[in-house]
């Protein structure tokens, strides 16, 4: 989903049923960390945060391409289950 260029907030919590938007958001902070992605804020109303997968984000072994939000999925459910 990042892979096809500027994502909103909104669509990657849609994309990503079962988890809190909170939950989204920290593991959006970290890969941010990480240099993986960029965050951007549109501060005037109204607002708007949006993701983009930064140069390195793409050579991640493919990290960003269809299955980037299964893997995000699968690592939060295994987060939540205390594994």
């Amino acid at each position: 989903m990042l892979s096809g260029g500027r994502t909103g907030f909104c669509a990657l919590a849609r994309a990503v049923e079962g988890i809190s938007d909170s939950m989204l958001s920290d593991r959006l902070s970290e890969l941010s960390n990480a240099g993986l992605v960029t965050r951007s804020v549109t501060e005037e109303p109204p607002l708007s945060v949006t993701y983009a997968l930064t140069d390195a984000g793409p050579s991640r072994s493919g990290a960003f391409s269809g299955g980037f939000l299964l893997d995000l999925a699968t690592d939060l459910v295994i987060e939540a289950a205390g594994g």
